[in-house]
């Protein structure tokens, strides 16, 4: 009973040091709250950093201030994760945060979009290294644990290059990176994963490739041809009457001029904004037809339109000068590739799949190879290739796919080539 009093006596003393302790702490971390980041002061910048928690006065109730200052706090904290929040939204990429497990606790809805599920946070627990697995590395195999075992906080992210394994519409062919990063958030590795949509840039590439081979091999070859015709004539190695030189001059710079405009043609077609109005299709098939009838008056070939009244007074909301310039191309193309004599058709119509505006000729018809590169589009319609099916039909392609549709190639049994363009419905 005698040591009980004296414990008693000092139970209130060793708490109120114990809670004076506390309150020391406690004013640490507000003042620590209310200083700006170091960063923020080395650059002079205020408009992202929170203005300095200080305290209002209370009359002297010290208690009250540093609730006040805790909620300013409490305030700026819930501030941060929402800035963050609408941040990590925003992301113009996938993005994806894990815990140490790998486990997924934040993402946004381009990535919810990427991996097929309503939204975020049906992504949440998920275990991100699979899903990377759902991801074809464009490489080969890769060990998506080993990535992450290997990284380490702050350095360098690891990045690959990916397509998506299942081939779902909308994804297929697309190329993707995925960056991964490890960073260090209170005492704990999280990993990041940014899968960034790459096919753009592939796109831009392909049409670089594009205009250097055109250049290197199409518009170099009659260019050439001039010159060593020139040159042989002056040198006395080709004994050719002048009229006839020129006239081969003047055919070879036209086939240049041709083809510079039709390299001019096939950019536009895929880059300039669409001009729609509303068309009469027969209109169309007409001015088309009267564009070419000069051309198929010296060809010897017959000019035949096989559209049903009903149709040709269908209205179609296209780019005028884009369609027609379309089915020109495809005209122009069944009449090169006609004997003298022969005859091309043209037919549209309207069917389950759209509206189809066709050519049909009863030339060479078209190879095997040529056919599967007119179904890989932009890819197999190059005009680098020897082979390939030239800048005509890749105008053609780039123009029903700016209004939604398609160009189809076949190879009819009896002969020649059969191409249509294929229009929605709603065109």
């Amino acid at each position: 009973m005698s040591f009980a009093l004296p414990a008693l006596l000092a139970y209130p003393l060793w708490s109120w040091r114990r809670l004076e302790r506390a309150v020391r702490q406690i004013d640490t971390e507000i003042n620590r709250l209310a200083q700006p980041e170091p960063d923020a002061v080395a650059t002079g910048s205020s408009a992202s950093t929170p203005s300095p928690l200080r305290a209002r006065s209370t009359d002297g109730d010290l208690l009250e201030a540093r609730l006040h200052t805790l909620r300013r706090a409490g305030a700026v904290v819930r501030d941060t994760r929402r800035f963050l929040a609408e941040a990590l939204a925003a992301m113009p990429t996938a993005m994806l945060v894990a815990d140490v497990d790998a486990r997924v606790v934040l993402a946004n809805r381009r990535a919810a979009a990427l991996f097929e599920v309503d939204g975020p946070d049906e992504l949440a627990g998920l275990d991100l290294l699979r899903l990377l697995g759902e991801l074809t590395p464009a490489a080969g195999d890769y060990d998506w644990r080993a990535a992450w075992a290997t990284l380490q906080p702050g350095a360098a992210a690891a990045g690959v290059e990916v397509e998506l394994a299942d081939g779902t519409d909308g994804h297929q062919g697309t190329s993707y990176v995925v960056q991964l990063a490890r960073v260090s958030l209170q005492g704990q590795d999280r990993l990041i994963a940014t899968v960034t949509d790459v096919e753009p840039v592939k796109q831009a590439q392909r049409d670089r490739e594009e205009v250097l081979a055109f250049v290197s091999h199409d518009l170099r070859s009659p260019a050439s041809s001039i010159v060593l015709l020139v040159d042989m004539q002056m040198q006395g190695q080709l004994q050719m009457p002048l009229p006839d030189l020129l006239q081969e001059v003047r055919r070879l710079a036209g086939r240049t001029l041709s083809l510079s405009e039709g390299l001019v043609r096939a950019a536009q077609a895929q880059t300039q904004p669409l001009n729609r109005s509303t068309a009469v299709l027969g209109d169309l098939l007409a001015d088309a037809i009267a564009d070419l009838q000069a051309q198929a008056l010296a060809a010897g070939v017959t000019l035949q339109s096989e559209v049903a009244a009903a149709d040709a007074s269908m209205p179609l909301h296209v780019d005028r000068l884009l369609m027609t310039r379309a089915i020109g191309n495809l005209l122009s193309h069944a009449l090169k590739h006609s004997p003298p004599g022969g005859v091309v058709q043209l037919h549209a119509h309207r069917d389950g799949q759209g509206v189809k505006l066709g050519v049909r000729d009863h030339g060479s018809g078209l190879t095997p190879e040529q056919l599967q590169q007119l179904a890989r589009g932009d890819e197999g319609a190059a005009v680098g290739d020897a082979h390939g099916v030239g800048l005509g039909l890749l105008f053609v392609q780039r123009v029903a796919r700016r209004h939604g549709g398609q160009l189809l190639a076949s190879a009819p049994p009896d002969g020649g080539a059969c191409f249509e363009i294929v229009l929605p419905q709603g065109d």
